[in-house]
């Protein structure tokens, strides 16, 4: 996570970092920073391959089904 960190203090709009660290977030369970990752990494790149559905599983973990449901079906057009 630090090196994503890094890569984004030089890169703030570096999509696949924020996409990278929103996964490692969700990985030790910081799931509302990861959810805040994985949506700046699609407001920079908005069809980040994987990130709609990084941010989907982060949001099932919070418990927030309907907005999950509904970025999983966007993801799959």
């Amino acid at each position: 996570m630090a090196s994503y960190r890094k890569v984004l203090d030089l890169k703030p709009d570096y999509a696949e970092a924020h996409s990278n660290l929103g996964l490692a977030l969700q990985g030790i369970g910081r799931l509302d920073d990861a959810v805040a990752s994985c949506r700046k990494a699609l407001d920079f790149k908005p069809n980040l391959a994987e990130t709609p559905y990084n941010l989907g599983n982060a949001l099932t973990g919070l418990g927030n089904l309907e907005e999950a449901t509904l970025i999983y079906h966007k993801a799959n057009g």
